[in-house]
């Protein structure tokens, strides 16, 4: 379960989504439980995916809170402090986006190799 790549991928792109969402708790607890649930159906291939691309889902939900937030200070103030820590959220949740694109790609590498080693038997 660990072994494989495609869930260090999970965990390295649900970390950064978890530190870039600061704000909604609710997408963080929707986001941890969507975690596990996709590393524990690791033999489950299919439902792994559709896990993942939830997650991307959450990414991009996070994405948007965080640059409406970011419009919303700017338009309040125009502290550059605030403007920093709006770019380090999106550069964490973009980053997220990657590693559950790659885990994706992965999940897709084993059903291939699965699918291959059917085809010899």
């Amino acid at each position: 379960m660990i072994q494989r790549i495609q869930t260090l991928y999970i965990i390295i792109g649900a970390v950064f989504c978890f530190l870039g969402t600061n704000f909604i708790v609710i997408l963080k607890v929707g986001l941890i439980l969507l975690t596990i649930f996709t590393i524990l159906n690791y033999h489950k291939r299919t439902v792994q995916k559709k896990g993942v691309y939830l997650m991307i889902l959450f990414s991009f939900l996070g994405l948007f809170f965080s640059v409406q937030e970011s419009s919303f200070l700017n338009m309040l103030s125009n502290n550059i402090v605030n403007n920093n820590a709006i770019d380090l959220n999106v550069l964490l949740i973009s980053s997220s986006i990657i590693f559950y694109i790659l885990a994706i790609k992965n999940i897709k590498r084993d059903e291939d190799l699965i699918k291959s080693i059917d085809r010899l038997r």
